[in-house]
């Protein structure tokens, strides 16, 4: 695979590592469409600050990062956040869509609770997988970095998640289900279709026994609009 390419499967650590994705991204939506490494640094450092080495790092995740963290996990427990649910509410024209046929990416919008997974960073070469993990929620600027409090069954732990920013440019909000369902189908980008990361999605919850119910209607809208 030449460097300018990106995975088609999902995000992955080269594309990460490299300037593959950057470079592309570029390509398709401009220089100003992300931003600079300099800017990713800084906010990364200013809200790990206070981290210490020897201090565990929780990663709380409902999307892509259940099926597809890239970091090394340590552990990883089926966790609940409340006053927070799941939502396609962030248009995609980069990694799941494209400026023709946008698709929807899930975010967390404010009320309810949503059940997702706990993962543990490892701390061995944490420094670098923070960055790849900033390059990797951060780049669109979609998504406001929070600290909440995640319940699990072993007792309540601090981790770090990525709430939709509702200031963002890519931010529709909440949608009806069959419209969800509508830009989903056949949109596609980057890494892959809409519709594989909707269903990949539902898959890895559901492997951590998490029946989403949001999820689940949506899949059967676009099985229905596709006629499988």
């Amino acid at each position: 695979m030449q460097s300018s390419e990106v995975s088609k499967n999902g995000v992955a650590r080269k594309d990460l590592q490299g300037s593959s994705l950057r470079e592309a991204i570029t390509r398709r939506n401009g220089a100003n469409a992300i931003p600079s490494e300099a800017e990713l640094d800084a906010s990364r450092a200013a809200w790990f600050a206070n981290l210490l080495p020897d201090q565990d790092l929780w990663i709380f995740a409902y999307g892509s990062l259940v099926w597809n963290p890239i970091f090394p996990v340590a552990e990883q427990r089926r966790a609940r956040l409340h006053g927070f649910h799941r939502s396609f509410c962030m248009r995609s024209t980069i990694g799941r869509g494209s400026i023709e046929r946008p698709g929807l990416m899930l975010a967390l919008e404010q009320g309810g609770s949503v059940d997702g997974v706990a993962l543990k960073m490892d701390r061995l070469g944490r420094d670098e997988e923070l960055r790849l993990l900033w390059r990797r929620e951060m780049l669109a600027r979609s998504y406001e970095p929070v600290w909440a409090t995640v319940s699990t069954d072993e007792g309540p732990i601090a981790a770090l998640t990525f709430v939709a920013d509702q200031h963002a440019a890519n931010y529709v909000g909440h949608l009806p289900l069959a419209e969800t369902a509508k830009q989903i189908v056949g949109a596609a980008g980057l890494l892959g279709t809409n519709l594989d990361y909707l269903d990949s999605t539902y898959r890895a919850l559901s492997a951590y026994g998490i029946e989403d119910a949001y999820l689940g209607k949506l899949l059967s809208f676009c099985r229905h609009m596709i006629g499988s």
